[in-house]
């Protein structure tokens, strides 16, 4: 498994294979003597903060510039670039917005017709400022339609990768008016469509869309105008129900239960729409053997977590984590939270089982969304928990004790220590039902055929039992609330809300995830 310092590892390694893979198309490029050309095109509306850092890092770099400048820009904009870009043949062109594909796609078409001898254009918002000596021109490679560069997030979070350089030829286009994306033509005898380069900027956080307020409730207005021109676009639908989950404000639960309901609840049904909407849509060229759709994998587990936070409808939730878990089983995210769902129903064997498997898993290579501290700690302390009287009597075999305790080394190693409050007091709790599981197991084994059940070993649920070390713990709640539920661990599901349920899911943080290696940690 990938776990603690091997997690790191993991990451690190695949970082160090591409470099090593780029820096050994760098030297042949370099060889064959091949340098490329860039043409930056902006989009920028009252950004003159960004611009003033910005501008100087991409004017060494560059070699042409179109800047399309919104007619109902308010301040130094323009001034601005061409004062700091006035070095470098470029033009600046007025546009009316029309959101950022339409509009972007004439500054690009633009730049086509003016600056043919350009190789290659970027795309950049105003908030990216290059990290200069990570471009080497000898990457521009005129045999591919597109390149990927890498962004630095603007909370810190990490990386992601984008593929906004493109061959600056007829024909392309950006699509959709927001969460855009660049559509090259291909090329004559071309081999290789698109690839990464070292090429890395950093983003600035409070670009002009950020700070003009109600963001969400505009990209939802462009994206229907989206779907209205691609109908059944998976794209389009898969961020109409993120832009609609990040309007259900603070207290989506009340609002759901209020007559008539109040303003979050109509956006928890949307989001819950369209990513149900999206985990149907089977893209071409994605399935078993082929690319994995992430995107499509996201959308099951975000509607799952709709129906699990806000709706508490589990036989939803479980539907939407197994088809989640099917599509990419490799992936601890979706199995880890079917056993998560288990331990706080206080079942605790089905919440082993499924725990189990998350531990087998080494962290895959991903694009989107890593989630390491959920490999290097969190599903070992789950474990633990499951196995603990956090959850009703079962009994624990052998096997699944040998996972326990591997679990409770792994997270004493890993954890950072406020997560380990509880932990010992846990696993003592773990220890005691594998002591009571022995003892059973050995009581029928000794039973005669004759003999009635002896009261000691009975086999009904007992009531758990509580810590009071566990309740100091952010990440690890109070095991001293008692479940509504009295079935056994082998009926369904209740649909019931137990106290320790809604407590710990209604604090639950959002599972949304910033970046290629987020940290979307759906923590209690």
């Amino acid at each position: 498994t990938a776990d603690g310092a091997d997690v790191s590892e993991l990451t690190r390694s695949w970082a160090e294979e591409d470099a090593k893979a780029m820096a050994k198309e760098v030297r042949v490029a370099e060889r064959a003597g091949n340098r490329g050309s860039l043409l930056l095109t902006m989009l920028v509306k009252n950004e003159e903060s960004h611009l003033l850092r910005s501008l100087p890092a991409w004017a060494p770099i560059i070699d042409f510039w179109v800047v399309g400048i919104d007619r109902n820009n308010t301040d130094r904009s323009g001034e601005l670039v061409e004062q700091l870009l006035g070095q470098v043949p470029g033009e600046l062109l007025v546009v009316d917005f029309d959101g950022m594909g339409p509009t972007w796609t004439k500054i690009v078409e633009h730049g086509v017709r003016r600056f043919p001898q350009a190789t290659h254009g970027i795309l950049a918002d105003a908030d990216f400022t290059p990290l200069p000596h990570t471009l080497n021109k000898a990457e521009l490679d005129t045999s591919c339609s597109k390149l990927s560069f890498s962004i630095l997030e603007a909370d810190g979070s990490g990386t992601r990768a984008i593929d906004w350089i493109y061959r600056n030829v007829e024909g392309v286009q950006v699509a959709r008016r927001t969460h855009q994306i660049l559509l090259v033509p291909s090329l004559p005898n071309q081999q290789q469509y698109q690839r990464q380069i070292s090429f890395t900027v950093q983003e600035f956080a409070d670009g002009y869309q950020d700070r003009a307020g109600n963001k969400s409730g505009r990209y939802i207005e462009w994206l229907l105008k989206d779907l209205e021109e691609l109908p059944g676009d998976a794209r389009t639908i898969y961020y109409l129900g993120k832009e609609h989950f990040n309007l259900i404000g603070s207290n989506p639960i009340k609002d759901l239960q209020s007559d008539p309901p109040g303003p979050g609840a109509w956006h928890v049904r949307q989001a819950l729409h369209y990513w149900k909407w999206r985990s149907s849509i089977e893209l071409q060229g994605f399935g078993p053997g082929q690319k994995l759709d992430e995107e499509r994998y996201w959308a099951m587990l975000k509607a799952a977590e709709i129906c699990e936070r806000f709706l508490f409808d589990f036989q939803c939730a479980l539907e939407y984590w197994h088809k989640a878990w099917h599509l990419d089983r490799p992936r601890a995210d979706a199995v880890f939270y079917i056993g998560q769902h288990y331990r706080l129903q206080q079942d605790g064997e089905k919440a082993v089982k499924y725990l189990r498997e998350t531990i087998r898993l080494p962290m895959p290579r991903r694009s989107h969304h890593q989630w390491p501290y959920l490999y290097s700690c969190l599903r070992h302390v789950e474990l633990v928990r499951a196995a603990s009287s956090l959850t009703r009597e079962f009994d624990l075999s052998s096997k699944a004790w040998r996972a326990v305790e591997s679990s409770y080394h792994e997270a004493l190693r890993n954890c950072p220590e406020e997560d380990k409050v509880g932990l010992q007091a846990w696993f003592s709790q773990a220890i005691d039902r594998r002591l009571r599981s022995k003892e059973r197991k050995k009581a029928r084994k000794d039973k005669s055929p004759t003999s009635s059940p002896s009261p000691l070993f009975s086999s009904s649920p007992l009531p758990p039992s509580s810590s009071s070390s566990s309740s100091s713990s952010p990440l690890l709640p109070s095991a001293t609330s008692s479940s509504s539920s009295s079935s056994s661990s082998s009926s369904p599901p209740s649909t019931s809300v137990s106290p320790v349920y809604v407590e710990d899911v209604g604090t639950r943080a959002s599972h949304w995830c910033r970046g290629v290696v987020g940290f979307s940690m759906a923590l209690e």
